[in-house]
């Protein structure tokens, strides 16, 4: 298992938080993922057997969000 904690941009309510916490948490390799709208952050701890940062970052994409890196 490994943990990354990334800046996310485009979060603007709680509902858009909770929204890319469980589309992450879905994602085949993420174990746990925790979103904090306050400081715009996702802590996701991940299988990098199942799945790399860069899927990751495209699955945030993908929800309609901007991965900034950690």
């Amino acid at each position: 298992m490994k943990n990354i904690k990334l800046k996310i941009e485009g979060m603007h309510c709680q509902a858009c938080a909770t929204r890319l916490e469980k589309v992450l948490k879905n994602t085949q390799g993420v174990e746990e993922a925790n979103v904090n709208i306050n400081d715009n952050v996702a802590q996701i701890q991940y299988n990098d057997e199942q799945i790399d940062i860069k899927r990751i970052e495209e699955v945030i994409d993908e929800a309609g969000f901007k991965s900034l890196g950690e």
